[in-house]
């Protein structure tokens, strides 16, 4: 990956990972959400990139997912909830959202 964990992303990522495994049985679908949140923004809940991307799932426009980006444990849960539900209603599975990801670049 090309972002690497900072300290902050680092502990995100711990949080968030138990979300994952509590939500996605599929171990494939685990992997694949955990690859999409490395990929996309480093787990840095405060990421916004050159065209205004934001968050840890690179909402865009970043109006639209409704969290603050902070570290802050409900903000954590609301850009993850945010970011399953976009991958949920868009791709149906973290793992199709993946191989997308992978296609494109872009999710």
């Amino acid at each position: 990956f090309k972002k690497f964990l900072t300290p902050a992303g680092n502990e995100a990522r711990n949080m968030i990972l138990t979300f994952i495994n509590r939500d996605f049985e599929n171990p494939d679908d685990r992997l694949a959400f955990d690859n999409l949140l490395k990929k996309e923004a480093g787990y840095r809940a405060d990421a916004i990139n050159e065209i205004g991307a934001c968050g840890m799932g690179q909402a865009l426009p970043c109006s639209k997912m409704p969290c603050a980006l902070s570290y802050d444990e409900k903000d954590l849960e609301c850009q993850y909830a945010w970011i399953k539900a976009y991958v949920e209603r868009r791709y149906n599975t973290p793992t199709l959202a993946w191989k997308f990801h992978l296609d494109n670049n872009w999710y």
